[in-house]
């Protein structure tokens, strides 16, 4: 039997604002039919609600007091995860699986994270996304090799600004704005209905409808290469979103995501 390929797309900060979620406001419909069509998990968790951390966790499959990574990998922090903890890039590379990492990283060091393609990017521009994960599929298959490819998208997580999502950004004639109006909105129980709550959380939709386009983009190229049959595609997210009683707590709304 031939070795199954693996997609593994995590969003950045998002929690269930989607419409297979029950969220009637929002426009999800590429992630709705990904739901619709596989395993949708209700009770699914992180361990730790924020990103370096929840990411090392997905990798090893180890608890971060065990890989070492209990925060985040930078430079003002120093997190790394232990040099003798085994990740799963390394451990796929071993069985013959061609790997791959397309935008956020976020953890390290490098070499315990041995991607084989390791394409950085702090971009929202997820029609450029989809366009380098087609020349890795199309890579993987004139190679003949399985492949296990790693997408972070950096939507929906905040920008610099305090209320931004990287929706004034100019991006790819194929990425279409979703703009939605604060009224809109649903108000979730974990913050309070307030004007600018509401104003955020329309710009939040708008990062996420982008992030749905992107994750649908890939798996149309996914087919366009005729591998969608021989492929694992999981998405999930790292950590609830960007909020008060969500992201870095242990609310059900910071730890209970997507999957």
């Amino acid at each position: 039997m031939a070795k199954q390929n693996i997609l593994l797309m995590v969003a950045d900060d998002l929690g269930k604002q989607l419409g297979c979620y029950g969220n009637t406001k929002i426009q999800t419909p590429n992630l709705d039919q990904l739901a619709a069509e596989g395993t949708r998990f209700d009770q699914a968790y992180t361990s730790t609600a924020s990103c370096s951390a929840s990411r090392s966790v997905i990798y090893t499959g180890l608890h971060t007091h065990q890989n070492g990574q209990y925060g985040l990998h930078n430079g003002r922090h120093h997190f790394t995860t232990f040099d003798h903890v085994e990740t799963a890039p390394a451990l796929f590379s071993q069985h013959g699986y061609t790997t791959g990492l397309i935008g956020k990283v976020h953890v390290g060091p490098s070499s315990v994270y041995p991607w084989d393609m390791r394409a950085e990017s702090d971009s929202r521009d997820v029609a450029k996304v989809a366009d380098q994960a087609s020349a890795f599929f199309q890579d993987c298959k004139k190679d003949e090799k399985p492949f296990f490819l790693t997408i972070g998208y950096i939507d929906p997580h905040r920008d610099l600004t305090r209320s931004g999502f990287g929706n004034m950004e100019d991006y790819d004639p194929r990425v279409k704005k979703t703009p939605y109006k604060s009224e809109d909105v649903a108000v979730e129980p974990f913050v309070n209905d307030l004007p600018g709550v509401r104003f955020e959380f329309a710009e939040y939709y708008q990062s996420i409808s982008r992030l749905d386009q992107g994750v649908g983009m890939v798996l149309d190229e996914l087919k366009k290469n005729g591998l969608t049959d021989d492929t694992l595609i999981i998405f999930m997210s790292d950590n609830g979103p960007p909020f008060i009683n969500s992201k870095t707590t242990l609310y059900d709304a910071g730890v209970c995501l997507p999957c």
